[in-house]
């Protein structure tokens, strides 16, 4: 399989400390525009630390193959993108 040259741009539209983040993303795979989303991070202090709720609205643009991989890709990458996330406020 021949690589694949992927690009993914983000914009942050609010931040509010210690409650919000707000952002749109997009990504491309090979110069095509695959899908992109609005995502919104609510952090709650709970007693014994922080919860977070993570609502995104996503629009795949153009599906890989019959599109069955595609939302489950998706959810793989916010599982890393909060793990990054745990790792920086480390």
């Amino acid at each position: 399989m021949p690589p694949e040259s992927l690009r993914y741009r983000s914009r942050y539209i609010d931040i509010v400390p210690a409650s919000r983040i707000v952002y749109t993303y997009e990504s491309a795979v090979n110069d095509v525009l695959r899908w992109a989303s609005l995502a919104t991070i609510e952090f709650d202090a709970v007693q014994d630390g922080t919860q977070i709720r993570w609502t995104e609205q996503v629009v795949f643009v153009k599906l890989s193959g019959d599109g069955s991989r595609d939302l489950p890709h998706l959810r793989g990458a916010t599982r890393l993108r909060l793990n990054g996330l745990l790792s920086a406020l480390d």
